[in-house]
């Protein structure tokens, strides 16, 4: 079709949006983080971890009310997925980017 973008600068685009959105969510955590006086664990492990999670829960809450059986198994995808893919890429990322801990004996 003529006029269209190649699939490259799609995928371009929504790389580059994504990239936006996430340094937008992340000043905006940690602005709603400052102002509830939460600390940066607490930031991560409530904060950001309930609000990522949203687009999962609303799929797997809508889907089963959709007509089709396709639906149903998307929202229940959806639910084993998430967790899967968060563990298959975060905790090496965590691994990488995080400093060695060292724990007193005491």
């Amino acid at each position: 079709m003529a006029g269209l973008p190649g699939p490259g600068l799609g995928l371009a685009a929504a790389i580059s949006i994504l990239v936006v959105s996430t340094v937008v969510f992340v000043d905006g955590v940690e602005r709603l983080a400052s102002r509830l006086g939460l600390t940066r664990f607490a930031t991560g492990a409530l904060l950001a971890a309930v609000l990522t999670a949203l687009p999962e829960s609303f799929i797997a809450l809508i889907s089963p009310f959709h007509a089709s059986a396709e639906a149903a198994m998307v929202g229940a995808a959806s639910v084993l997925a998430a967790p899967s893919i968060t563990l298959l890429l975060g905790a090496p990322a965590i691994a990488l980017f995080t400093t060695a801990c060292v724990v007193s004996p005491n």
